[in-house]
């Protein structure tokens, strides 16, 4: 899923061909190797993600102007450290739970994810460049694909109401229903909707075009 919308949208694409190693994951857009200056003043490496905005396959204006950072607290040249920040914890992905939240908005905002994750990643690497010029995000690294997946498009409900942590205790159940009726039909609409590793569905009804609709 992740390489087809990379594909699909010059956007993102333009962010992988330019060399920043990024990925979809979870509903997010997530940026890795992204070097930043710590409190003691050592370049250090983390990452941030942005929830996507899609409209099936293609990418729409992001929804919103903030983003995620998993890593410390990053500082500018100065020594001072970037503003506009607040602490939460988020988790991500599997191994990335973000612990601080930041809100930069462009006058009219950000036209796509390439203009936003570009933006962040100068925010945060700049000062990390300017200790060592070699201190880059566009590493030339492809990220890892995104882990499988059940659902055949993004989930960006779930990154969105930021429940993803929540979602994830979901992933490894297999789940039976055991009639496809009235209350049976309803269970097994919410439940497709959850990450689950497999729903199971039994009725001894006959399939016909009739019940299909319940």
């Amino acid at each position: 899923m992740s390489r087809q919308l990379f594909n699909l949208n010059a956007d993102l694409k333009q962010l992988r061909d330019e060399g920043y190693c990024v990925q979809v994951h979870g509903g997010y857009l997530v940026m890795k190797h992204v070097p930043y200056v710590n409190a003691e003043g050592q370049i250090c490496y983390g990452a941030f993600a942005s929830s996507l905005n899609l409209a099936g396959d293609k990418t729409k204006p992001p929804g919103d102007h903030t983003i995620v950072f998993v890593g410390e607290l990053p500082y500018k040249a100065d020594g001072q450290p970037i503003k506009t920040h607040s602490s939460i914890t988020a988790k991500v992905a599997e191994g990335l739970v973000a612990s601080l939240k930041f809100s930069r908005k462009p006058p009219g905002g950000y036209r796509d994810y390439y203009h936003q994750m570009t933006v962040y990643a100068g925010i945060f690497s700049g000062p990390a460049q300017a200790i060592d010029p070699e201190a880059n995000p566009r590493v030339f690294r492809e990220a890892d694909e995104d882990e499988d997946n059940v659902f055949n498009y993004a989930d960006t409900a779930t990154s969105r109401a930021g429940t993803t942590a929540v979602a994830e205790k979901l992933r490894q159940e297999r789940i039976a229903i055991i009639g496809l009726g009235g209350t049976g039909s309803y269970v097994l609409d919410f439940v497709s909707k959850s990450p689950v590793t497999e729903i199971r569905t039994y009725d001894a009804d006959a399939m016909e075009t009739h019940n299909a609709f319940r």
